[in-house]
């Protein structure tokens, strides 16, 4: 990937989607495509993103030890943090596992009309990753091989054949805003996994990681990061007018 297009990934661009670094973590704008798995040397947003960060840490490379704390899956786009140490790596992921210090929103175009809904809707389930099939399977009763599943969502506007939906995610499983959105009706657009009609255009699907408030695990600084959508054509552009309006509780008002 980064072979492809050596304009796009060069250092200037690439800094210029680090929303924040320093010694311990980093924010970046993942774009669809990119992947959060570290098995991947090529596309694997630590390696991408591995000389923006050596550049603005100003340590001439970047340090030894870089992780995903919440891996987006490789068609969605949006805010990803990046861990410089496993001390940091361990605090985040306690953070992200236990909801504690960490919001999340993530924006969604659905196919279809929905009517827009003034409260948040509970969606609330038990989930299971099927690796050999890549996909994700609900259930409404646990079982040994399931993992509870809870996200909030609202349906903030729609156009004339997509709706627009704001995702606040409180369990982080892997394909879980897919699943549970697509077993109500609400499929995201591109999605064909779960449902869509069609792929997208913009290639990946239209599930975007767009809001992110925590707790920096050492400066105890509240940090708030939002993520441009990832291109501004007319669908994104009439989703944000709807979608912008929608935000999240502060950390302070839990």
């Amino acid at each position: 990937m980064t072979t492809s297009n050596p304009e796009k990934y060069s250092v200037e661009n690439l800094k210029s989607r680090v929303l924040f670094c320093d010694k311990d973590m980093a924010v970046i704008c993942k774009e669809c495509g990119e992947l959060c798995d570290p098995s991947d040397k090529e596309n694997s947003v630590v390696q991408i993103f591995s000389p923006a960060f050596a550049e603005l840490l100003g340590k001439g490379k970047a340090p030894a030890f870089c992780a995903c704390v919440n891996r987006l899956d490789c068609p969605v786009s949006g805010l990803c943090v990046i861990a410089f140490s496993r001390e940091v790596f361990a605090r985040l992921t306690g953070m992200f596992a236990e909801r504690k210090q960490v919001r999340k929103m993530y924006w969604a175009v659905t196919e279809g009309v929905v009517e827009p809904t003034e409260d948040w809707i509970s969606l609330k389930g038990f989930i299971r990753f099927e690796p050999a099939r890549q996909k994700a399977f609900l259930s409404d009763e646990p079982s040994r091989k399931t993992k509870d599943a809870r996200l909030l969502y609202r349906i903030a506007g729609h156009g004339d054949r997509y709706s627009y939906a704001a995702v606040e995610l409180l369990t982080g499983r892997t394909h879980q805003i897919r699943a549970q959105l697509s077993k109500e009706k609400l499929i995201v657009k591109g999605d064909v996994k779960y449902g869509a009609r069609r792929s997208d255009t913009l290639g990946g699907i239209r599930l975007h990681a767009r809001y992110l408030e925590l707790v920096h695990p050492v400066s105890k600084k509240l940090m708030q990061f939002e993520a441009p959508v990832p291109e501004k054509d007319p669908l994104w552009t009439d989703a944000e007018k709807c979608l912008e309006a929608v935000k999240l509780e502060a950390l302070s008002d839990e």
